[in-house]
Parts: C-alpha cells; structure tokens; sequence
C-alpha cells in the first residue's frame, strides 16, 4: 500500500449559520430577481452545527480486494468484441472522396466511414457499425494489387484486401511535433498514393510524409520550414507521387488565391502554384467523362442513396474542423461538443458557441448560446442543461446562456475572476464545476474564498479549506441528504450544515471527478480511471487502465469475431504488434451514473461499463475518443467522439459481454 501525507487546514468560520443558509434547512422564500447580490452565512442554532474551527479527517479503508484476485492480471477483462447491432452511427454531414477502382467497383468516404458500391449496385457499408474501429476518413487510394487504402484522423490508416480490414495506422512513426505553430499541424491524413513502383505515400497534416519500405514505415522528413506560418495559408488537400525523385503535395491557398504546390525532385523541396499533376490524377481516379460523377462536400449535394437515414445526420457546424474560437473556451478536460439529455428524453449538443437537439426527429442548430443580453434566470423556473463541462440555462425558447457566463457577470464573479487566471494561467473558462441539487440551488467550489451556493439571484459562501486549490480541485455534487462533495486529490471534502470532513482514500493520488449515490444511500465516486464503492467509511474499488498507458488485456478469443475495434498490448504469450513508441493514452472521467434499477454506469475517455451489483463488464475502445458521454432515459449510451460522430449504444450492449479465462 502506497503511503500518503495527508494536509488539512483548521478554516475560522462562523460561529452560528442561520437555519435558512445551509443545505437541508434553506428557506423556499423567493428572493430578489435583481442583480445578484454577496451574502455572507448566517447563524443557525448551535446544536445542530459541529463546532467552528474543527475538520474531521476520516482515513477510508479498503475491503477484500475485489479486483481479479489471484490473477495475473491487474485489470478487469476489457472484453473486445461488441454485437454491432447494438451500436448506431449518426455521422457528419462530410463527403471527402471518391474513386473507381480497376474492377468498377465504387468507393466513397467521409463522416459516415466507407461505402463500396460494385457495378452489379450491391453495396456495403463499413464504419463502426460493421468492420472498421473509426467512422472518418478523408483519404483513399487504390494499391496496384487492387486493396483499397484509406485514411483519416489521427493517423488512422486502413488496409482491405477484399475480406477484411488491417490496421495500418498503429505501425506509422510517431507524428513529427515540431511545426505545431503551423495552422494546419495535425495528425489526419489526407493523402494517399502509389508511385509507378507500386510503392505506397502517406501523407498528413503536419506534414509528415510517411512510406514504406522493406515493409517498414519510414518519414521522409518534409522541410517543415516551407509550410505558411499561423494566420496565413491553406491546409493540405492532395499528394501526388511518381518516384522517390517526383512529389507533389498541394494545399489550397489563403485568402482567395490559388492552390500552391510543393515539389520534390530528389534533391531540394521548391513551392509555385503548378497543380496540374494532381488535379489530372484525381480526374483519372474519379474517371471523369467516363463515369458517374459525384460532387464532394455537404451530402446533401449528392444524389445518391445512403445507407442510413437522413434524420442520422448531424449537422456540419459541429464538425471539429468547423469548429471557430469559442467565447467561452471548454474545460481540459472536456472537448468541444457536449451531451446532455433534458426530462424529455431530448437528446441536447453544445459546441460551446451554438446549441443543438434532436427534439424535432433530426438535429437542428437552435440558435448562438446568448441571444440577447445577459438575464438574471430564476434557477428553479428555467429550464437547465446539465452539460458536464458547463451547464446551460434555458429561458424562453430562443435564449440560452451557460451558467459560468452567468456567474463572471456577477460580483463575486468580476472579483475571483483575476484571481483564478494568475493561479492557473493554462487552464480555459469556467475552471469550475457547477451541480444543482434537488432546491434548484447551484453549488460550485472557488478556490481561496470556498463553497458558493447559488440561489437564484443570491450567492453565499461558506469559508472552505485552505488546501483544496485549483490544481486539486475536482467535481462538486449535492447529495440528496443535504451534503455537498467536493472532489480532490486521493479523496473528497464533504460540506454538511456548516461542518467539513476529508475523507482520504490511501491507495490514490487521482483526483476525484464524478460522485453518484443509490436508493440505498450507497456513494459511488470515480477518478479518470477508478470507481470506488463507499459504505460506512470502507470501500472496494474497480480499476480499469492506468493513466498514460496502454491498457494490458487479456488474450482475444479466437473463437469469437475479430476485434477490428483494438490497438491494444496484449498479456500472456501472445505475439505484441503494437509499437512500444506508440503515443499512450490518455483517460478523462466522463460519466458516473446509478440507474433506477440500481446499476452503476461509467465512461471515461476510452471506456464504457457496467456493474449491475455483482460484476463489473467493461469495454475499451482505443482508437477513438470519447469527449462526452450521456444516458437516455431508456438506459442506452450516446457518445460523442470528435471526427469520428455520435455514437449510441443500446442498453443491451453489455450482454455481449464474456468472462476470459486466464490462459
């Protein structure tokens, strides 16, 4: 057991807090609807507040390990293959390419993943859904051996050789970071092509251009130097490769001017606006004046039948490139589109500028999040999003606000806000988490001043502990019981009418993000990669990776489909594909949820689970990125995922699930 010095700080606070100013005994008396106002605690009767000046530190202690006891395996079984009939893509309004191949067979790509379309008009549909672990690609060749290359974001690279699909992408280089100031930097790829050799170019936005040899990947090591510095120039669209000795990358030009060029000869890179090279090869593969043509862009622009319904598709203003400077730039940890479902079962989007729902059978953009000026809500009348990063206030159909905005609006909030910038200058807007409790009161946590209750137009603060600081601070939660949880590092503060108590769990250091209680007053609490489970001050734990790391899974059972969806290290003696200076991964706590029935939801980053009491069954999905997570009133899973859409899961996705045997 690892040790831990634990810090905790005595706080003078008031002698006496009036019964109408603490939770389980606030007042439900209107207030004002004027400009919020400061309030400082009041009193209430002695006997039911713990002395001041007292924080009760309470050591959690663990129970029989409940995590694979005996075995040589750390982790729960991170079983890979999921019935994808359970799973629905609702993909981006984004058709990037097409081409014919030798045989006439048709192939499209975009948002929606890959369509082969063959000349007899049958036709197959590859995405997450039905073969492939991502949903976006942007690039797409055909080798000399007739298998089809596609590529897309963060260098996911694919092979089909007629059967299957084969993962290319987790064999390429590490991408080149050092022309990140470059606009356009990334990671997709959006070139693919086959010299007269037969001899295979990739190329991404870095530009990092990769090829293959002695069936090794190698980086050419384009000429960063040439690329357009920030605020000017186009992001690449093309690569055209004849030999070693005869490259051309294009990128579209800035400001309204021409595409430019750069051009390899064997020697030097040089840069002019001749294209013609690439523009008569995308001609030849798209078979212009032979074929078929197709017009690339919004699918709307394209006649041609989809394999999923028009109401599936979301809209091309959440699409990541798309996505503008936000006013109010989201949490670290939480990415740029976020879920949230209303009372209704209306399933709600918010890029943080515009906000989105499904309310009327399609995804619809609504309107900016501000229209009109700032309005003081009535927090128990107005409608409230829960969105994870930042909750939103609806009030009227048409005007929407996030609640932070709300808050740097007020007093209290122009005072702190100096003060939080000069703490953690790197971290983005709001810095906080805010959560309502059953009053439609809304708590968060400032550091160096303390809890702060929201109660429509009023704020009251109620002094905290000096320890608990901004880099330390994690998720806020009432309680249906009155108490208030403040996650911190390896524990959380718990706020009870006035009194604070730390409860310390010793075998973490991970900050607590997420909280969620059963009927039976169970408390469950997750870190980024942990859920702990808490009765009367003992807890059992189940966790599922380790920060920063490849997962270590078990061995695939060969007697069950293959998992396209994994890039993972397998234990036991089984042969290990994946590169050891693969870029590890990250996890981010995105969801803790207790059900009516009692079971236990989860999602992080890259995991979903599921504990229904006795077994946790997890999955891992490690080529995409989950950035926000929400639970329909059914039970079912939506998640969203950047390039690569939204995501639903149907409820039933978890009885797919199958126990390993050690091997």
């Amino acid at each position: 057991m690892t040790r831990h010095t634990v810090f905790f700080s005595l706080l003078a606070l008031p002698a006496t807090l009036t019964a109408c100013m603490v939770p389980g005994h606030l007042s439900s008396a209107p207030a004002s609807m004027n400009s919020p106002t400061l309030a400082e605690p009041a009193a209430v009767p002695a006997l039911t507040v713990t002395p001041p000046n007292s924080h009760t530190l309470i050591l959690l202690s663990p129970e029989a390990a409940a995590e694979s006891a005996g075995s040589p395996y750390p982790y729960p079984d991170l079983w890979t293959y999921i019935d994808h009939r359970r799973i629905t893509l609702y993909p981006y309004n984004s058709f990037t390419d097409y081409l014919y191949a030798s045989n006439g067979d048709l192939w499209l790509i975009g948002g929606f993943g890959a369509i082969r379309q063959r000349p007899d008009g049958t036709r197959s549909w590859y995405s997450i859904q039905n073969g492939l672990p991502v949903n976006y690609f942007q690039a797409i060749a055909v080798a000399p051996n007739g298998e089809v290359w596609i590529g897309g974001a963060n260098n996911s690279l694919f092979r089909f050789d007629g059967l299957a699909w084969h993962d290319e992408g987790q064999f390429l280089p590490p991408p080149d970071k050092a022309n990140l100031w470059w606009t356009c930097s990334s990671s997709n790829i959006f070139g693919i092509d086959f010299d007269r050799n037969g001899q295979i170019w990739v190329a991404n936005g870095g530009i990092n251009l990769y090829t293959q040899q002695g069936g090794h990947w190698l980086d050419s090591g384009f000429p960063k130097d040439l690329l357009p510095v920030a605020g000017g120039g186009g992001c690449p669209i093309g690569l055209r490769v004849l030999d070693s000795r005869h490259i051309s990358i294009v990128r579209n030009g800035c400001c309204a001017m021409p595409p430019v060029a750069y051009h390899y000869n064997g020697l030097v890179w040089s840069e002019d606006n001749d294209v013609s090279e690439f523009v008569t090869h995308i001609a030849a593969r798209r078979r212009d004046g032979q074929a078929q043509p197709y017009q690339t862009g919004s699918m709307e622009n394209t006649v041609i039948s989809w394999p999923f319904p028009a109401q599936r598709i979301l809209p091309k203003h959440l699409h990541p490139q798309n996505r503008a400077g936000n006013p109010l730039p989201y949490q670290p940890r939480f990415g740029g589109n976020l879920l949230t479902f209303d009372e209704t079962g209306t399933l709600w989007i918010s890029n943080q500028e515009t906000v989105f729902n499904n309310a009327a059978g399609a995804f619809q953009d609504l309107s900016v999040l501000l229209n009109g000026p700032l309005f003081t809500p009535d927090f128990s009348q107005a409608k409230w999003l829960d969105f994870p990063a930042d909750p939103m206030i609806v009030d009227g159909p048409r005007r929407f606000m996030h609640f932070s905005r709300w808050f740097f609006s007020t007093e209290l909030g122009n005072e702190i806000g100096p003060t939080l910038s000069a703490q953690a200058p790197f971290w983005n807007h709001p810095w906080l988490y805010f959560a309502r409790d059953e009053a439609s009161r809304v708590w968060f946590y400032l550091p160096t001043r303390g809890l702060v209750m929201a109660d429509r137009g009023t704020l009251t603060v109620f002094p905290g502990p000096l320890d608990l600081t901004l880099p330390l601070l994690g998720g806020v939660q009432p309680l249906s019981d009155g108490r208030i949880l403040i996650g911190t590092a390896g524990g959380f503060w718990v706020f009870d009418r006035g009194t604070w108590q730390k409860q310390v769990f010793p075998d973490t250091d991970e900050i607590f993000w997420l909280f969620a209680q059963d009927s039976k007053g169970v408390l469950y609490a997750a870190t980024d990669t942990t859920v702990y489970q808490i009765i009367n001050n003992h807890y059992t734990r189940q966790r599922f990776v380790d920060q920063n790391a490849k997962p270590i899974v078990r061995p695939h059972d060969p007697s069950q489909p293959p998992a396209y969806h994994k890039r993972y290290i397998e234990a036991g003696f089984h042969f290990e594909e994946v590169q050891k200076n693969e870029w590890p991964l990250h996890y981010y706590a995105l969801l803790l949820r207790v059900l009516p029935d009692g079971t236990v939801l989860y999602a992080n980053s890259h995991v979903l689970a599921h504990f229904d009491g006795q077994i946790w069954r997890s999955f891992l999905f490690d080529q995409i990125t989950f950035e926000s997570v929400a639970v329909d009133p059914i039970g079912n899973l939506w998640a969203y995922a950047g390039y690569n859409g939204l995501l639903e899961f149907a409820a039933s996705i978890f009885q797919d699930y199958r126990v390993l045997s050690s091997p």
